[in-house]
């Protein structure tokens, strides 16, 4: 036979041969998974095997053997499209912890090396799967099913409970197993089941708590189902057969039959009897097909015991027409008297199992039951579980609160038997109600509980409180809209008042002072014009007097527009800047940085520095003959720092014209920055002119005299 490869995944450096410390058989493998290995470690696996079985538990999981022993892998993710059992492969992969703490094998790589008969199984009994002689092996053992049920953490796992010669085990039932679990035909039916016995570990989805010893792994069509039981009940031994002996002495593996008058439901599952020999039974269900109340029924199933009662286990019913007896009166009783000895110390009276009783005490809540089909009844100072799954709509329509008289089946909360517990603990009672008639109201609670009342005293009381808050908010939004408008009022009157100052003063200087200084201009222009008959040096002082009448008049006008607008009221200072420069540059470019907040500045320092600026603005458009201006301005600590740079011609700071030349302009600036405190600097040259000037700001500086 030609030799062939089948490559699931690619090849790890592992492939290239089995190291010296290498994982190389089955043996060696099923040692070290028993084993805890250290965290980091990774140990190769580089095995030559034969399978056994392919499809374990319906994930792809596959089990191997060779002359040393037998092994079990389950890829994550799975290998797809596997060989058949009966293969002699090579399998290459990896030991490692999971997150578990549990040595896991993680194959990579499958190479299929030649062809083969599938090994047979290993045929053993129930009791020979608790040893480890069968670890990982592939074996057929028979027993009777007794229970079907679901894996609660995945419900893609099923479990069957089978039994045999005294023994249980558990059989996994995997996500593509091809046989309709129906509990009704399955349930005392003998089955053959094949798969592979192995410790219950993580990978076959069972939490550490949960766990159990070690279980069959069914493989794909690995179950027979064998009608070797009869479903006739008359043909099985009746239930009474078992009652005197021991839990460890009842073959479980057998079923019993008991027939008996319902006496209460509950649970969607569970019936209690009277048997005609006057036992009480507790029968689980396999279905959810209750008997009614009353009903006369025959049961089926497995025994179970608690060491005070029997019962059965996974059971059918159909009705029967056995006589029995009529249900004697319900018996008035306290729960005191059921909980407690005539010395009122702890001891529950089990004897009242299965009897009809009636308590009378006060109904105060739902238990929180999955359905909602219990309620609390306090009585004695005890909370008394009732549950009412036969007809929930016996107590939902009663107020919480309400005294009742309530008439049930009494059914002791005992804990089943266990090899550890030769005394099983007695919990309590529970009282089921067979009918809506079991809870007869004596009087519901008055509307004037005291729980009401104390709600009403904190509703007054928070409204109280919330008016008492809003008093006092309303009274402090009023306080502070007072000022507001008070302020408001305050800063109106005040602008007012300076605009009509400004308005008068403006007038008063231009018909006096500008008229004045007008006429004294055309006289001294009308002398130049005659000035043949005049020395040069009386021209001189004439052409100075003219600046000098000049410069006065731009400084009224200056003062003029200053007392006109309200620069002073703006409190953007990059537009109050412009505003006040723009009408004495003409086309000229103008930017402004000027990132100082006019609250920062008083009145008095700010009409300074616009007057700088100002003139500074009017000497290099007019002198410079500048096309672009910068001005820029900032805050440094208690310092106001501010600068113009323009791109005139420039001048010379230390010989340029002054007062004996009628040239006012930076004789003012310099005289306006004395007096602020401050200091100028002013750099020239032929690329343009910086003038950069620093001045104290606090809060209450005044231009001094």
């Amino acid at each position: 036979m030609r030799l062939h490869a089948i490559v699931y995944f690619s090849a790890l450096t592992l492939a290239s041969g089995a190291a010296a410390d290498s994982v190389t058989n089955c043996a060696q493998h099923a040692r070290l998974v028993t084993t805890r290995l250290p965290t980091t470690s990774q140990i190769p696996i580089d095995i030559r095997a034969t399978i056994s079985a392919i499809n374990i538990d319906g994930c792809n999981s596959f089990a191997v053997q060779d002359d040393t022993g037998f092994a079990n892998f389950r890829p994550k993710p799975p290998l797809r499209n596997l060989a058949q059992p009966g293969d002699h492969i090579r399998l290459l992969g990896y030991l490692k912890r999971n997150e578990f703490d549990e040595t896991i094998s993680y194959p990579t790589n499958i190479v299929v090396l030649s062809r083969g008969t599938p090994p047979e199984p290993v045929t053993v009994s129930i009791a020979d799967l608790k040893s480890d002689k069968y670890e990982s092996r592939l074996v057929r053992t028979t027993g009777v099913i007794r229970n079907i049920f679901t894996d609660e953490l995945d419900p893609d796992f099923r479990f069957l409970l089978l039994m045999g010669d005294g023994d249980i085990a558990y059989v996994v039932l995997g996500k593509n197993q091809d046989i309709h679990l129906d509990s009704r035909q399955l349930i005392g039916k003998t089955a053959s089941i094949t798969g592979i016995c192995s410790v219950n570990r993580h990978s076959l989805a069972r939490q550490t708590f949960r766990r159990i010893p070690r279980s069959i792994t069914c493989v794909t069509g690995g179950i027979a189902i064998h009608d070797t039981l009869a479903d006739n009940g008359k043909d099985l031994p009746d239930l009474s057969e078992v009652t005197s002996l021991a839990p460890k002495d009842i073959p479980l593996e057998l079923r019993y039959r008991t027939c008996g008058r319902v006496l209460a439901t509950w649970d969607k599952n569970t019936v209690l009897l009277r048997a005609a020999s006057g036992q009480i039974v507790r029968v689980r269900l396999a279905t959810r097909n209750l008997p009614a109340v009353n009903d006369i029924i025959e049961a089926v199933g497995f025994p179970e015991n608690n060491l005070f009662t029997c019962g059965l286990d996974s059971a059918f019913w159909n009705p029967s027409h056995v006589a029995m007896p009529p249900e004697p009166a319900p018996i008035p009783v306290s729960a005191s008297s059921i909980m407690e000895d005539d010395r009122h110390m702890p001891k529950v009276s089990v004897y009242r199992h299965g009897q009809l009783l009636r308590l009378t005490g006060r109904i105060c809540g739902v238990s929180g039951h999955a359905d909602n089909n219990r309620f609390l009844l306090e009585t004695d100072g005890y909370f008394i579980l009732v549950d009412a799954s036969a007809d929930p709509s016996a107590f939902r329509s009663i107020p919480i609160g309400s005294i009742a008289t309530v008439t049930g089946i009494c059914v002791m909360d005992i804990d089943d038997w266990r090899p550890s517990a030769a005394f099983p603990r007695v919990r309590g009672f529970i009282l089921v109600l067979r009918k809506p008639e079991d809870v007869q109201v004596i009087s519901t609670p008055s509307w004037w509980t005291g729980e009401r009342l104390l709600v009403i005293l904190i509703a007054l009381l928070t409204v109280l409180i919330g008016s008492f808050t809003l008093n006092i908010i309303l009274k402090k939004l009023v306080a502070r809209r007072e000022r507001e408008l008070k302020e408001e009022i305050s800063a109106r009157v005040s602008s007012e008042c300076k605009v009509r100052e400004r308005t008068r003063l403006s007038v008063e200087l231009h018909d006096a002072i500008a008229q004045n200084l007008t006429g004294v201009a055309l006289q001294l222009r009308t002398v130049a014009t005659f000035a043949d008959s005049i020395p040069a040096t009386a021209k001189q002082h004439i052409a100075v007097a003219m600046r000098t009448l000049d410069s006065c008049r731009d400084e009224l006008r200056y003062c003029l527009w200053d007392l006109r607008n309200n620069t002073l009221e703006q409190g953007d200072m990059n537009d109050t800047i412009r505003k006040t420069i723009a009408p004495h540059i003409g086309k000229t470019e103008l930017i402004v940085r000027f990132n100082v907040p006019r609250a920062k500045l008083t009145d008095n320092t700010a009409h300074n520095v616009f007057h700088i600026l100002r003139e500074l603005a009017s000497n290099s458009v007019r002198h410079g003959h500048a096309t672009q201006l910068r001005i820029a301005g900032c805050l440094d600590g208690g310092m106001l720092r501010f600068s113009l740079a323009d791109n005139g011609c420039g001048f010379d700071p230390e010989n340029c014209a002054g007062i004996e030349s009628g040239h006012f302009g930076l004789i003012g600036v310099r005289e306006r920055i004395e007096c602020l405190e401050g200091k100028i600097e002013i750099v020239s040259g032929s690329s343009g002119t910086k003038v950069a000037a620093s001045i104290p700001t606090p809060a209450d500086r005044d231009l001094k005299t």
